[in-house]
């Protein structure tokens, strides 16, 4: 019974300090914790990447001389990859995400410094891509947007204390979008201008034949709309 308990911690042993059994770290990936403005960053940066540049407009993220910068379209030093946390002065999460090689990948998540939630944003290759919702302080949602290629497109929600305001874009701009109603409406106020315009015209047009003729009369014509009134001569 001894015995067989030496045997097994030997194992145990072997195991442990064994290099086919160890855990390497990533020697690739390095973990740095940055100061910047008032906040505390910690986040991976990559030592190794892509040759090429992947030709793009989106804000590329890299580590150099103990700070953090940004550029669009490029980078120089080491681009930010994996896991980011930022921090307040008090230590409280802000924002929280991912980035591939110095841009932003998938969700990203931001909060007030009273652990309220402020923003969810979705990113595909350093652009915004899909939904996008953002809170107030008190937590309550404030709108909900799509993005596509970087831009609001498609249907948009901006919420008050009372009031929802809908609104639709196309490529970052706004479509104005008219509702069943306003056109029903139009069209009624068309049609009635229309039959305004034929009736003015049929009550401007006064047959002669239609006129009476009265021996010795002097004839005095007043247009009334349909109605037409002949004042006798006096002798």
């Amino acid at each position: 019974m001894v015995f067989s308990k030496i045997i097994f911690s030997f194992i145990i042993i072997i195991i442990q300090f064994s290099p086919l059994f160890a855990q390497t770290p990533n020697d690739n990936l390095r973990i740095i914790t940055v100061t910047q403005g008032d906040s505390l960053i910690k986040a991976g940066i990559c030592y190794t990447y892509p040759k090429e540049i992947p030709k793009t407009q989106a804000l590329f993220y890299w580590y150099f001389s103990g700070k953090i910068h940004r550029n669009c379209g490029s980078y120089s030093g080491k681009p930010l990859h994996d896991k980011y946390e930022a921090f307040d002065k008090n230590n409280n999460l802000i924002e929280q995400g991912r980035f591939n090689y110095g841009l932003k990948q998938g969700t990203w998540a931001k909060w007030y410094s009273n652990g309220i939630r402020k923003e969810i944003s979705n990113y595909k290759n350093g652009i915004k891509e899909g939904e996008n919702l953002l809170y107030n302080e008190k937590g309550f949602l404030i709108s909900k947007e799509t993005f596509r290629k970087g831009v609001v497109h498609g249907k948009a929600f901006y919420y008050s204390k009372d009031t929802t305001l809908f609104k639709e874009y196309k490529d970052g701009n706004e479509v104005i979008v008219k509702t069943k109603s306003q056109n029903k409406s139009s069209k009624k106020k068309k049609a009635s201008i229309v039959r305004l315009d034929k009736e003015t015209e049929e009550n401007s047009i006064i047959q002669k034949d239609s006129i009476p003729t009265i021996p010795g009369a002097k004839k005095t014509i007043l247009n009334f709309g349909r109605k037409t009134k002949i004042e006798k001569k006096q002798d």
